[in-house]
């Protein structure tokens, strides 16, 4: 009935794997595991490379779930962002490509569904292989069952989230700006938990660090150096 939440398969809640057509030998937009960043809702492409017909396929706004540990554990999951109008990409073959299915499920919706822990836990727990090469077979999300609110509720609920989204990724902009720096993996990896370590930085939910609502501020330690930073850069001759 109209307005209901319904449990439904994952498998028909989205579309999974769904076909993207690439010319062999053209060059498009490649995704690597490495580029996907946890805590980072959209991935990008930073090279081109030539499609041979083998590995994953998606366009833009697809989401891209990594399907070998520990790299879905370490919650690689985002949404391909494409560098140009045609939209299409391909990647590595440890992805599962997600993608909101017409009629039934909003694209956007799909993707904080994916995100959502009982949907991560049970594809960790279906891992199959050797150990420390383990992945999820693509057909054990046909036996996970779903909570689907109406259409447009999907919305609704995707545009909060996003929202939230958005001011997450503002406060790490802003930390960036604040410590002039552009590469934000680099920035992550390195200055960030370099921050933590040392003081300058704290989290807002110290008691949740994987929280997808996680944010960082400067301490009153990171604040004074900033602030000693920019007053030596005033004194420096020449810089009135």
């Amino acid at each position: 009935m109209e307005g209901k939440w319904r449990e439904v398969p994952f498998s028909e809640a989205v579309l999974i794997n769904p076909p993207v057509r690439l010319e062999r030998s053209e060059l498009y937009p490649f995704v690597d595991m490495a580029a996907v960043d946890a805590g980072s809702r959209s991935v990008n492409s930073a090279e081109e490379r030539e499609f041979k017909g083998g590995g994953s396929r998606f366009q833009d706004g697809d989401t891209l779930m990594a399907r070998i540990t520990p790299c879905l554990e370490n919650r690689k999951i985002a949404r391909y962002s494409a560098p140009d109008t045609a939209g299409l990409g391909h990647g590595s073959t440890e992805f599962i490509v997600l993608r909101g299915r017409p009629n039934v499920t909003d694209n956007d919706f799909a993707y904080y569904l994916t995100q959502w822990e009982e949907v991560r836990n049970y594809a960790i727990g279906q891992m199959i292989g050797t150990s420390g090469r383990q992945r999820v077979p693509v057909d054990s999300l046909d036996h996970l069952t779903v909570p689907l609110p109406p259409l447009a509720e999907q919305r609704a609920i995707a545009h909060v989230l996003g929202t939230l989204d958005d001011k997450i990724e503002l406060n790490r902009a802003e930390l960036m700006d604040t410590l002039g720096l552009t590469d934000r993996r680099h920035f992550v990896r390195t200055y960030l938990q370099s921050g933590l370590e040392a003081g300058l930085v704290e989290m807002t939910l110290p008691d949740s660090p994987r929280s997808r609502m996680q944010m960082y501020r400067l301490t009153t330690l990171g604040r004074q150096v900033r602030d000693s930073q920019q007053g030596a850069g005033d004194a420096r001759p020449g810089s009135g």
